[in-house]
């Protein structure tokens, strides 16, 4: 399908709640992932962005994004115990996230 069938289909108000996270990490092709990516921010589904970070082994700044798209939506659930890109420390992540 088209992308923009499918973000018509993902953010329409009545699929809010999960269903985009239902897609299985494996369907989605490499040449996707950035727009899959982007398409789960808006869904307000940062567990499955975090997700596609990982798998897609995109740089920090989309993990850094998800940070602060949830913190604007104020799901502190979502972000709090992600794992925080090499070399930051998890403490220091947990406390700038109660900081902020």
């Amino acid at each position: 399908m088209p992308d923009e069938v499918v973000e018509k289909v993902f953010l329409n108000p009545k699929c809010f709640g999960g269903s985009l996270s239902q897609v299985s990490l494996g369907l989605i092709p490499a040449e996707k992932a950035k727009w899959f990516f982007g398409l789960s921010l808006q869904a307000h589904e940062y567990l499955l962005a975090y997700s596609l970070v990982k798998r897609f082994n995109l740089d920090d700044s989309y993990f850094y994004r998800i940070v602060d798209e949830a913190l604007i939506a104020k799901d502190y659930d979502s972000i709090m115990d992600l794992e925080p890109p090499a070399g930051v420390n998890k403490q220091f992540y947990q406390n700038s996230i109660l900081d902020r």
